[in-house]
């Protein structure tokens, strides 16, 4: 899947836009009225769009309904299952888990409960 986050305080339009791996490969346009709510998220999957990501890594685009480059990501070799997650403005990681539609971040840290203290027996 392919995922757009909204980082601005207002929804925004971008029907007509379109997305592509590459110069020469065919673009899938969004259509027309598709909205990402304010602070929101869009999910695209490979059965909607036909964007094929390699595991190999690649390229996505993001082209605005004139066909001018809004943003690209180059992205690297990825294990099965993995994604590649925007961790700020200008730094990219494939180490946390895939949230399709949420906020990426690390993963959890898994807590190990503390045994509970056991009173000694009364007498």
């Amino acid at each position: 899947w392919i995922e757009l986050y909204n980082t601005s305080q207002r929804a925004v339009d971008i029907g007509g836009w379109y997305l592509d791996t590459g110069p020469n490969t065919r673009a899938y346009q969004l259509r027309r009225g598709t909205r990402i709510a304010a602070s929101g998220f869009l999910v695209l999957y490979r059965s909607q769009t036909g964007l094929v990501l390699g595991d190999e890594g690649g390229r996505v685009r993001l082209l605005n309904a004139r066909q001018q480059l809004v943003e690209r990501v180059d992205f690297p070799a990825l294990a099965a299952d993995a994604s590649y997650s925007r961790k700020d403005a200008r730094t990219w990681t494939s180490e946390w888990p895939p949230t399709p539609g949420k906020v990426n971040g690390p993963p959890a840290i898994e807590r190990r409960a503390e045994p509970s203290p056991v009173a000694p027996p009364r007498r």
